[in-house]
């Protein structure tokens, strides 16, 4: 297949072409420029070479422009011109993104580590102005946002879905931590008689989930579809305090992150309920643009979630360090 003619010029080579034609003497161009006499011989070589004719006449130690040079000189200099807009644009975008920070964060890393998240933000680098946005319920819808640049980064939960968290994105995910995805009751429910329960042995309860965009309910059907646990009559409730509630008043059951009930397990108002067969842990990242957040922003993010563990003392496991 025939090469198009000119779909492999460069920036650089364009520049050099600029350059010369302007001075019409390849030693200044090239101080100019800052690069040896030979490299920008060899770049003019390369743009002629591959435009298929010359654009300088050379005349001794002289040159001029070929008439072919007179023809590229205005669409090199526009080329040139547009480039520049370009990366002044970007710088301006790059400045600005130093000095603002707009994300969003799924629950239960919202109502946890975010007060903590801000605090450190506010005190550790004063000169960032810090919008918050509120954040949906939906991790997935959270991460498209940071996928089309509505916002810089989002906490969000795992998600099982394969077209939402696919490698060809161009979005960066960062574990923070995992949580182990536990089976709760009330105190005196039948299932906590029995020790370690496997998944057949649910299959009398009415289970109770959020709704069906969350991570957590997303995380929960998962798990209950590759054990074989049939989910008719799921009651659903799009309230984490709901569920409690109807959890300490009756039959049902669910699974939520340890997180979430950490609190209810330790004042035994709700009790876990071991299982036979282990479950995969509930993961929640940082996910933001490729190179869109400073570096020190996003370590001084990483060592506020480590401290907030450690201080509180919460019952996860922390992820970034070998990420």
């Amino acid at each position: 297949m025939k090469k198009e003619m000119g779909s492999g010029l460069e920036y650089q080579q364009l520049a050099s072409f600029v350059e010369v034609a302007k001075l019409l003497n390849f030693s200044k161009a090239a101080d100019n420029l800052h690069i040896t006499q030979s490299t920008m011989s060899a770049r003019i070589q390369k743009l002629e070479q591959e435009l298929g004719v010359p654009l300088f006449i050379r005349l001794g130690k002289s040159i001029r422009l070929s008439k072919y040079g007179e023809t590229m000189l205005p669409y090199a200099l526009q080329s040139i011109q547009a480039m520049q807009k370009g990366i002044k644009k970007i710088q301006e975008q790059k400045s600005d993104l130093s000095r603002r920070l707009t994300f969003s964060a799924a629950n239960p890393f919202a109502a946890i580590f975010l007060p903590h998240i801000l605090t450190a933000l506010h005190t550790r680098v004063p000169e960032i102005s810090i919008q918050v946005l509120r954040n949906t319920g939906y991790s997935e819808e959270m991460y498209k946002m940071v996928m089309d640049s509505q916002i810089h980064m989002a906490f969000i939960n795992d998600s099982t879905d394969p077209m939402v968290y696919n490698e060809e994105n161009p979005v960066t995910m960062i574990p923070l931590y995992e949580d182990d995805f536990v089976l709760v009751t009330r105190p005196d429910h039948p299932l906590t008689a029995r020790g370690a329960v496997s998944f057949s042995e649910l299959q009398p309860y009415q289970i109770l989930f959020m709704g069906q965009k969350t991570s957590i309910s997303k995380h929960m059907s998962h798990i209950l579809e590759n054990n074989l646990v049939k989910k008719d009559g799921m009651v659903e409730i799009n309230s984490i305090p709901g569920i409690k509630e109807m959890l300490k008043k009756t039959d049902m059951i669910t699974f939520f992150p340890r997180l979430v009930v950490r609190d209810d397990l330790k004042s035994q108002e709700l009790t876990e309920v071991p299982l036979v067969q282990p479950v995969r842990s509930f993961v929640t990242y940082l996910a933001c643009q490729h190179n869109e957040v400073e570096p020190h922003l996003l370590q001084v993010i990483k060592e506020t979630v480590e401290a907030t563990v450690n201080d509180l003392q919460l019952p996860c496991k922390m992820l970034f360090a070998n990420a």
